[in-house]
């Protein structure tokens, strides 16, 4: 999808993270004195090679989890690892401030391909991590990880998740218990789930992967393209909160929702 539909003003990348740029080219070094390549350090490190790109260049700031496997694939050590500190502490951007998120952020999410990190089992939110370079936080950043999810899911905020019915299918893995996690979670008072069913007949107002936050009066949002996480301005987060507002009434009411994951959930279970 074509960002700039949204607004026709299109999104606004995160300025560049200069202690994430300096700790990539440390790695990126690192790599090439033991000479690897950067599939080769992907194979052992159990990252793809495309996550190791975006550490590298400093697009995506490396985990601890990342560090500690480097710095064993590297012999360094303790050289890497000794980056961790200074990395967990670096300054924020506006947008990255907004994502770590506490009581009281509103979080709206639309989700046409695949589900947010946030709705995942422990173990598919692993997976994913090692699969995908481009994911919106780091295990710092409150989103990601067992603890973060937690976090955020505890923290007593209101949560709205649409999804496309075609999401449960396309869902890898043991379906069942996925769907079954999915469900509990639509149990929780403050947290809705609905699916817009396949059959709706009407084109969604949003077609990408969309991320809302709302702290009272202020609010922001990200979209997840091919290109990337993009961060929206105002004014096309007013776009995208109104267009959300739009597609929940096409989608189906939360308690009938709950029970096509269930139903799809006993599907796949048999």
């Amino acid at each position: 999808m074509n960002t700039q539909a949204l607004t026709g003003v299109g999104p606004v990348r995160e300025e560049p993270d200069a202690v994430a740029r300096l700790a990539g080219a440390v790695l990126g070094a690192w790599r090439r004195r033991s000479g690897l390549s950067r599939e080769d350090f992907g194979r052992r490190s159990g990252y793809s090679a495309e996550l190791v790109s975006s550490v590298e260049i400093g697009r995506r700031a490396p985990t601890t989890s990342y560090l500690t496997a480097a710095d064993d694939i590297c012999d360094a050590q303790g050289a890497i690892t000794a980056m961790d500190p200074h990395i967990r502490q670096r300054p924020r951007t506006r947008p990255e401030t907004d994502h770590r998120h506490g009581p009281g952020t509103a979080l709206s999410f639309f989700a046409p391909t695949v589900l947010p990190d946030l709705f995942l089992t422990d173990s598919e939110a692993e997976a994913r991590d090692k699969a995908e370079p481009l994911a919106v936080a780091d295990e710092d950043g409150g989103g990601d990880g067992a603890a973060g999810r937690r976090r955020i899911l505890d923290a007593g905020s209101p949560i709205c998740l649409v999804l496309d019915e075609g999401v449960l299918l396309r869902t890898l893995g043991d379906r069942s218990a996925h769907h079954r996690h999915l469900a509990d979670l639509a149990d929780h008072p403050r947290i809705t789930v609905q699916v817009l069913p396949l059959d709706s007949g009407e084109p969604p107002a949003l077609t990408c992967p969309v991320t809302l936050l709302r702290h009272g009066d202020r609010a922001s949002g990200f979209v997840h393209v091919d290109t990337g996480v993009h961060w929206l301005r105002p004014d096309a987060v007013r776009d995208v909160e109104q267009r959300f507002a739009t597609l929940r009434p096409t989608a189906l009411p939360p308690r009938t929702s709950r029970a096509l994951v269930l139903d799809a959930a006993d599907r796949t279970g048999r």
